[in-house]
């Protein structure tokens, strides 16, 4: 596989995705270190549709869960110790459908929220997706101190390509790649936000809306309209997000935080 090709079945490989997914995590967090965090899930209807269409024969006809109840449950042990399960509705809309769950946790210094969304779709038996763990340390007082840290970025470009003339063959190849890309990463969203429950003082965040910070905003409809992009991707070979978010940190519509974000509030 060349140029583009090359890309998309890197991508795809690497964030473990079986179709185009929206995923929201919004935690919320108060002065004495608890908190919630409110995770939101959505698949679009034909990849759902897909996805129950590969069911054995020995289940067609039965109504399959994509997003079991059970599994959403046991995403509380993976988020942490003292973090526990709340509640969980069915989520859809005319376009998506999926899950929002609720998770409370007792001390924010013990919860680990992955950011790669690769985890929250559907898998082949024996695959596994790489965990990229955003973790915090909170220090509690008359001002509370929280340190949001992000999962080290691995972040390292190839030797430039051999300068040459473009085939006609594998321009028509780029062209293919970039409609398969579309396709795959159409209407896909990432985002991740921290909302402080009280006064922010002092923050050295990049993106801030009162009390909310957001951690990560990735529109993949505006990413892949950059030729930018498309072209770091295949310079660069992306294999986590952070090295994604290193990639697409300057494109507009995108909020990424690279740093670690300090936060003192009351």
């Amino acid at each position: 596989m060349k140029g583009f090709i090359k890309i998309a079945f890197l991508i795809f490989i690497i964030t473990g995705l079986m179709g185009c997914i929206e995923t929201d995590i919004n935690i919320k967090v108060s002065s004495d270190g608890s908190g919630t965090v409110e995770e939101t899930v959505l698949m679009r209807k034909d990849v759902v549709q897909m996805i129950q269409s590969m069911a054995p024969p020995s289940e067609q006809g039965k109504e399959q869960e994509i997003f079991p109840k059970e599994d959403i449950q046991k995403k509380a042990l993976q988020m942490g110790e003292g973090v526990t399960f709340v509640s969980m509705e069915k989520v859809v809309t005319e376009k998506f459908e999926g899950y929002k769950a609720v998770y409370a946790f007792t001390d924010i210094n013990n919860l680990r929220i992955n950011e790669n969304p690769g985890k929250d779709v559907p898998s082949a038996p024996g695959e596994e997706t790489k965990e990229e763990l955003i973790t915090f340390q909170f220090k509690k007082g008359p001002t509370s101190t929280l340190i949001i840290r992000h999962p080290s970025a691995k972040f390292q470009k190839d030797k430039p390509a051999t300068q040459g003339t473009v085939k006609p063959e594998d321009k028509a190849q780029q062209e293919i790649a970039k409609e398969m890309l579309k396709q795959m990463f159409q209407d896909m969203k990432v985002s991740i936000s921290v909302e402080v429950l009280g006064s922010i003082s002092k923050t050295n965040a990049t993106h801030r809306e009162g009390s909310k910070l957001t951690l990560l905003e990735l529109d993949f409809n505006k990413i892949l309209e950059s030729q930018k992009s498309l072209d770091e991707f295949n310079k660069s070979k992306p294999d986590t997000m952070e090295t994604l978010k290193t990639i697409v940190k300057d494109l507009p519509g995108i909020k990424v935080e690279l740093n670690e974000v300090q936060i003192e509030f009351k």
